[in-house]
């Protein structure tokens, strides 16, 4: 990888993290009290982008340096799988399984759901 590739990535992730960042903050001033909004609407938002970012570079042909600061750096910064995992460990740990199963399921099926509809509303 050479010194331009890694230079596209960072500044691909700088800006997904302040969209993750800004997602966080409109989220927490809407009045959700639950810690795990944010996460939830960053994953499923992202899932999505990512389907469709994947579509447009296959139908496109894309450079590498588009793939890798759109897909690996903007999308990579933006999704939190960790926080994801800590959201659901902390929900069983405060006893509210059923939460931490719903937003499990919603998550993963939501999020690869989105992926494949972002997909298939470009790559035709």
């Amino acid at each position: 990888m050479s010194a331009t590739h890694f230079l596209v990535v960072c500044i691909g992730s700088a800006f997904g993290g302040l969209l993750r960042y800004g997602v966080s903050l409109i989220t927490n001033s809407s009045g959700y009290d639950q810690h795990f909004w944010p996460t939830l609407m960053v994953n499923l938002i992202g899932s999505l982008c990512i389907g469709i970012a994947f579509a447009i570079s296959i139908k496109y042909s894309w450079s590498q340096e588009m793939n890798l600061f759109l897909i690996v750096g903007l999308l990579g910064g933006f999704t939190t799988f960790s926080s994801y995992s800590l959201d659901i460990l902390r929900l069983f740990q405060n006893g509210l399984w059923q939460v931490a199963l719903a937003y499990l399921l919603t998550s993963l099926i939501g999020g690869v759901l989105l992926a494949w509809i972002g997909y298939s509303l470009i790559k035709n």
